[in-house]
């Protein structure tokens, strides 16, 4: 198949589906730590930060809290230090 017999979506959906994914990124917000915390035992984002050989290093993964701290899953601990956190985006649909 040429490029050119790929099937082409129409303006009015390409919009449509460009609002839809800027409503999305509009309600993410990052949630700090000192603000508030998530439930113990949901999966959230989490955002931290260590210090690594050149300077600080951010890292994003998904990841609970527990009454033990924060874990990237069962039983490997967060060692960085944890910022801000988010809820996971709804997953997409089939």
């Amino acid at each position: 198949m040429k490029p050119t017999d790929a099937p082409t979506r129409s303006a009015a959906l390409d919009v449509a589906e460009d609002a839809r994914i800027e409503a999305e990124l509009q309600r993410f917000k990052w949630i700090a730590v000192g603000e508030r915390l998530p439930s113990i035992g949901g999966e959230v984002l989490l955002a931290c930060t260590y210090e690594g050989e050149e300077g600080p290093v951010s890292q994003v993964g998904i990841g609970e809290r527990s009454e033990r701290g924060w874990f990237w899953g069962p039983g490997v601990e967060v060692t960085a230090t944890v910022t801000h956190w988010a809820p996971l985006p709804e997953p997409p649909h089939a």
